[in-house]
């Protein structure tokens, strides 16, 4: 394994990165080092919460078709997102670490394949109580054991880097009127936030904060909730979730004081597994031996390899094709995928 302590253009651009700490650039220059270590071909960072739909913060070269389907439901399939929520686990993970927690074929054969990529790793980094910051990585071929060798070498020198952000961005909140580029990542996704000192009086909230929190009951509720406890916690309202994050002695803006940050969205519904979605193809339409085929087709297959796999023709494959475009009313794969898509979503 490569020594990464000396490899001069890993130093420097984690060097970068000690220096992006505390303002928009964090990410991406976080992003780039990383980069350094392993190769790959799309990456980004999403947030992700215990309660509602996961949030992106920033992508390169991921297709927007691509995270419209995610976020419009295959969120759902994702395992490293099901396997955060289940775990709440931090560090490396990849396809293969997670497989005795979840399921991955279904996003392997479903999602993947419409990405044009073959292997994922995550690498998770907790946020605020109940939200974690997922930096992925995506690429057409797949990484090996000894490249998650040296993530895991250097995963906590990213998590204090991380940690690091979150801290001077907040530190930086009293100037961040007149210096808009301080911490707008840090605090992704909230609608308003507000910190208090250790007697639970307000040392800074965003604008907004007053209107929003008034003008819900529900919410208002939720944050004086909050307020009064002396634990990390997150609790969700009608419309999303609130989170509360404790300061240490030594935070300078507010020494053992409080964060409580409001963060709207879309609630995230349960895990999907594949086959039921397939099930509800059209199923009354739709025979077993047709369903087998469309899970083939959608999962990438070509007629050639779908034939040898169910021990029949290419030419009978092509025939149950046809029917199964014509029962459901379509001309092309891709609006095959879009009817699964549909049941996704409104599933």
């Amino acid at each position: 394994m490569t020594n990464l302590a000396s490899d001069e253009t890993v130093l420097d651009a984690f060097a970068d990165v000690v220096a992006a700490c505390g303002t928009s650039e964090f990410y991406a220059a976080l992003l780039w080092a990383v980069g350094k270590i392993i190769p790959f071909d799309t990456c980004g960072v999403i947030q992700f919460s215990k309660f509602t739909v996961p949030q992106y913060i920033l992508t390169r070269d991921v297709p927007d078709q691509e995270m419209k389907y995610y976020l419009s439901g295959f969120y759902r399939l994702d395992p490293f997102f099901q396997h955060w929520r289940r775990t709440g686990t931090q560090g490396v993970v990849s396809l293969s670490r997670i497989s005795d927690t979840v399921d991955a074929s279904d996003y392997r054969s479903s999602f993947q394949p419409r990405t044009g990529m073959m292997d994922e790793i995550g690498i998770i980094c907790p946020k605020f109580h109940g939200v974690a910051d997922d930096l992925f990585f995506l690429r057409s071929a797949p990484f090996d054991a000894s490249e998650l060798e040296r993530l895991d070498a250097v995963f906590p020198l990213i998590q204090q880097l991380h940690a690091l952000n979150i801290r001077l961005g907040l530190e930086a909140l009293p100037n961040h009127h007149s210096r808009p580029e301080i911490a707008p990542r840090t605090l992704s996704g909230a609608s308003c936030f507000a910190v208090l000192d250790q007697d639970g009086k307000a040392v800074f909230t965003s604008s907004g904060w007053q209107k929003i929190v008034a003008d819900d009951l529900t919410l208002s509720d939720t944050v004086h909730k909050l307020m009064q406890s002396e634990q990390a916690e997150t609790l969700p309202f009608s419309d999303g979730y609130v989170t509360l994050h404790l300061f240490s002695k030594s935070f300078s803006l507010s020494p053992a004081g409080k964060l409580i940050l409001v963060f709207p969205g879309e609630i995230a519904r349960a895990p999907l597994a594949w086959e039921d979605v397939i099930g509800e193809l059209h199923g009354s339409l739709l025979t077993p031996r047709e369903r087998d085929i469309c899970r083939l087709i959608l999962k990438g297959h070509p007629t050639a390899n779908i034939a040898e796999i169910l021990k029949i023709s290419p030419g009978t494959v092509k025939n149950h094709r046809k029917r199964i475009y014509l029962k459901l009313d379509i001309t092309s794969e891709r609006e095959l995928f879009l009817n699964v898509l549909s049941i996704v979503t409104n599933r």
